[in-house]
């Protein structure tokens, strides 16, 4: 019974880091999608990409709330991660 007391008060713990964390940022902001290395910026699909990033941002900065917005632009930074 006292493992669980512990491990209770060590979760409220994090929960409060998290909550200051979010707090002092702001959870809507987008960061800049990254620039390819110079081998992989030459792939046809870049600047279809970047554009469609720009327009996503300028969707999501009219509609900070919608999720879907936010989903098709996690889902490219995703797939950019991965290249």
């Amino acid at each position: 019974m006292a493992a669980i007391a512990v491990n209770v008060s060590s979760c409220n713990t994090s929960e409060a880091r998290l909550k200051g964390y979010v707090a002092k940022s702001n959870p809507l902001e987008i960061p800049a999608l990254q620039e390819r290395k110079p081998a992989l910026a030459n792939a046809a699909e870049w600047p279809k990409t970047k554009e469609k990033v720009q327009e996503l941002m300028s969707k999501i900065a009219s509609k900070p709330n919608d999720v879907k917005l936010r989903l098709q632009m996690a889902t490219i930074y995703i797939t950019e991660q991965r290249i």
